[in-house]
Order: structure tokens, then C-alpha cells, then sequence
């Protein structure tokens, strides 16, 4: 799949799959290589996180603590958790990542290709951009997968 000249590698939509069918990966990361190919770079062995506590230790050491202002990112994040209510909650977030002061041509080759990979992703109902680091919040996140599930 391609769209303004970045081609999305098929490795996008299979690991996809595998994390929101099987829950095989907890986290991954994809992004625009030198030859404009959206592929998939990085990613978190499954876990089975039972409290909110659980899995926001895994978000913040695994995923947003690799989080560079330099490095446009995006991300499936695999949520786990029992709410307050009792009820087991798990559902996939699309978290683009892109800092206010990420290059210009990197912020706009990968708006460019966002749709396209957005497109890999059938069923994603969560998504959530950041564009500064001290933005990023799980319990923000939580709290939208929470009122989505």
C-alpha cells in the first residue's frame, strides 16, 4: 500500500493482526525508513498485565521512555487491564508519535503516510497522537480505551 510516496511494507498490517488477534507483541513501533517504507523497527514481547498499574509500568519503560523528539514513531500499544469496576478491558491503541520539533520534512512524510497506515489497522477505534513528550500519558490513554471497551 503506498500513498504519497511512502509505501507501507506488508510487516505493518501482519504484525497488526497478530497483536489484535492473538495478542502476540505487546508494543510496536514502525517507522519511515530511508527508501520511504513504513516497516515495522521495534517491539515488546507479550505480557499479560492483569492491573492498570501493570501495564502503565510496561508503557512508560518500554515504550515512551524510547520516545525520541528526532524519531517520528507509530505506535499499536496491546492494553491490559481490569478497571475499578471488575471488568478485564483489552484493546489496541494507534498512538502516532511526531515531536513539534521533528525536522519538517520528517513531520510532513509522515502525515503523508498516516491515512495509509491507518488503513492497515481495520478496527482500530483508539487513536491518539502526541506531539510533545510531556504529553504522553497512559492514564490519559487509559481512560479513552477505557471508554471505548
Amino acid at each position: 500500500m503506498s500513498m504519497g510516496g511512502t509505501e507501507v511494507s506488508p510487516d505493518v498490517k501482519a504484525t497488526f493482526d497478530s497483536i489484535k488477534n492473538h495478542h502476540a507483541k505487546k508494543w510496536a513501533f514502525f517507522e519511515i525508513d530511508r527508501s520511504k517504507r513504513v516497516v515495522l523497527t521495534q517491539s515488546g514481547e507479550r505480557r499479560d498485565t492483569k492491573t492498570r498499574e501493570e501495564d502503565k509500568k510496561i508503557f512508560e519503560e518500554e515504550v515512551k521512555a524510547k520516545l525520541r523528539d528526532d524519531q517520528p514513531l507509530y505506535i499499536l500499544y496491546d492494553f491490559q487491564f481490569t478497571n475499578k469496576a471488575g471488568r478485564f478491558i483489552q484493546k489496541v491503541a494507534f498512538i502516532p508519535w511526531v515531536s513539534k520539533t521533528a525536522r519538517i520534512k520528517d513531520q510532513m512524510s509522515f502525515s503523508s503516510a498516516k491515512d495509509a497506515v491507518r488503513k492497515c489497522f481495520t478496527g482500530i477505534s483508539i487513536e491518539y497522537q502526541f506531539t510533545d513528550i510531556g504529553e504522553v500519558d497512559y492514564d490519559t490513554l487509559a481512560d479513552e480505551v477505557e471508554r471505548k471497551a
